[in-house]
């Protein structure tokens, strides 16, 4: 494990001066797991067990509940979804579909009242990107969210509840429909995000969770050879990572990860792809930019390269 002296050297660039922090990590090795949680300027407080908002982890859990039901022969990656547009195209957002256009309205969650009617009248006449060779997509989720709804005769919200509940069996994951524990927080405000249980986007990031659940998450993907497949590069991009399904695989190293983003807050999960160590961080900051070391996707990426450092010596 990391001595705390090193943790507290790699986040308090982060915490500096953010009040109302609430930052959650979660580390596993071989042998062992441990988590902290840090406050303004790299305080340690309490590791309580509140639940944050994890954007688009929720894609992965997606992916993880399409690699149970293609292990059980029900659908296919290669299934086309819409047009000549599979499954796994839109899994690893390579299909270049047009992205849909987010209502600007002011309201704290733009996507909650997006519904499927709205997605199947923009989608008579859009358009694909012919130009790039990878565009990320939550649209792409959002029809892979109809396709399972029509294929399992079930409504999306009830499809992805009971995987949860059920198969991953985490007792504080769900869709937030009333929103986490903890109030987000960026430049201009405080808020939360609410779902409404037919949002044609709750694929695309509406779970919320808490450390001790992503620790039990992440177990199940470094363990269960069933999600494996999550974690095959089955699309190389044009960026610094090739793509598993919903899981990003980086170049320069062994690390596959899935990072969440809403206006409040900032998350990533990741592990080392011999399946020996992996981290969580949950933070109730929104934090933009792959490749910025002082967001909680670099904390992780940081805390992941300390874990090799000390695993090799």
């Amino acid at each position: 494990m990391i001595p705390e002296n090193k943790l507290i050297e790699i986040v308090y660039p982060y915490t500096k001066q953010k009040r109302e922090l609430l930052l959650s990590i979660g580390i596993i090795d071989k042998f062992n797991q441990y988590k902290i949680c840090f406050g303004e300027n790299g305080r340690i407080c309490e590791t309580s067990n509140f639940s944050y908002e994890i954007g688009s982890i929720t894609k992965s859990v997606v992916a993880s509940l399409v690699a149970n039901l293609i292990e059980q022969n029900i659908i296919q990656l290669s299934d086309y979804i819409w047009k000549d547009i599979t499954l796994k195209q839109l899994l690893t957002h390579e299909s270049k579909i047009a992205e849909y256009p987010i209502p600007d309205r002011d309201v704290p969650n733009p996507f909650s009242d997006i519904f499927q009617k709205d997605v199947k009248e923009f989608i008579k006449e859009a358009r694909t990107n012919k130009t790039s060779n990878w565009s990320y997509s939550n649209l792409g989720f959002a029809l892979i969210g109809m396709y399972l709804e029509k294929k399992l005769n079930k409504d999306f919200s009830e499809i992805l509840e009971e995987y949860i509940g059920k198969t991953l069996k985490l007792r504080n994951t769900h869709i937030g429909y009333e929103g986490s524990d903890l109030y987000g927080h960026n430049e201009t405000s405080t808020l939360k995000w609410f779902w409404n249980r037919q949002s044609a986007f709750l694929p695309a990031g509406s779970l919320v969770s808490t450390v001790d659940d992503m620790m039990e998450y992440l177990k199940l993907h470094m363990q269960n050879d069933i999600y494996s497949l999550c974690h095959k590069t089955h699309f190389e991009t044009d960026m610094p990572f090739n793509m598993g399904l919903a899981f990003m695989k980086q170049k320069e190293d062994d690390v596959t990860f899935c990072a969440g983003l809403t206006p409040g807050f900032s998350s990533v999960i990741g592990f080392d792809s011999y399946k020996r160590f992996g981290v969580v961080v949950l933070s109730n900051y929104c934090g933009y930019g792959y490749g910025n070391p002082n967001i909680p996707m670099g904390i992780g990426f940081s805390i992941l390269n300390e874990l090799g450092k000390n695993t090799a010596k």
